[in-house]
């Protein structure tokens, strides 16, 4: 992330602190043999939410090449209505046969056990076919939900786990984590209605915004993203709300 700095700052005061702060990464950089820094500016901040910070990418003033990319966010201080006319049309008729057929839990950290997340552990290693990262992740992932600081949205068919979403939580903003589904439900959707009841979750708990994540887009010289990428983008894109910038940058200290 990059730096942030009080709002009571004097702009002239604030340019003179960037300016040091990142000297000061450069000379750390080369002390410790860095070959490569990378930043971004988080969009889940009052600042950025706000439009009280510059919305450009000032990382390029010190020599950072720029990777920024879109992120996808949902005002959940909208009414109900107005968001659910943000939906794609197709997403408004999958949430409803999702209900004719399943239900949807949330799990906080007043109802989360770790016979449910291991539930959820056991469905992520069903869905990708073999184990994609260490247990001492679940564990952290545990331990924030626990921490009142993410949560877990599980979808329930004749008493079994067929599908979850994790969210992590920041103050009263939430962003989109993971998913995983079942391979054997092939009929139905299942993603369409957890998303949906997690997101009237946060709206219930007064979380104000909703990150749902990088927005991809073909035809992107300075990233080549894959097929799966554009059609998660495009899954994200038709819960509505608004897409921003995500400045990012690069520096590279080893030219080689």
């Amino acid at each position: 992330m990059v730096p942030f700095f009080s709002s009571n700052l004097l702009e002239t005061t604030k340019k003179k602190a960037i300016k040091a702060v990142f000297k000061e990464i450069d000379r750390l950089a080369k002390e410790h043999n860095i070959k490569k820094a990378s930043f971004r500016f988080p969009v889940l901040n009052r600042s950025s939410l706000e439009g009280k910070i510059p919305q450009n990418n000032f990382l390029m003033q010190f020599d950072f090449q720029d990777t920024s990319i879109n992120t996808q966010v949902i005002d959940l201080r909208m009414s109900e209505n107005k968001m659910k006319k943000g939906l794609r049309k197709v997403y408004k008729t999958n949430i409803e046969i999702g209900r004719k057929h399943f239900e949807v839990k949330m799990f906080d950290k007043k109802n989360i056990t770790k016979e449910i997340f291991n539930k959820y552990i056991e469905l992520h290693y069903k869905a990708a076919g073999r184990k994609t990262r260490g247990s001492y992740t679940y564990d952290f992932m545990y331990d924030l939900i626990k921490s009142d600081n993410a949560i877990l949205a599980g979808a329930v068919k004749n008493n079994e786990f067929i599908g979850f979403s994790y969210f992590y939580l920041y103050k009263d903003n939430a962003y989109y984590g993971s998913s995983c589904n079942s391979p054997d439900i092939k009929d139905i959707s299942i993603s369409h209605l957890v998303q949906w009841t997690a997101i009237l979750w946060m709206k219930k708990k007064k979380i104000s915004f909703y990150e749902l994540g990088w927005m991809h887009f073909p035809n992107n010289l300075e990233y080549l993203c894959s097929p799966k990428e554009l059609q998660i983008s495009e899954f994200k894109r038709g819960f509505g709300g608004y897409t921003v910038p995500l400045f990012m940058g690069e520096k590279y200290y080893d030219k080689d």
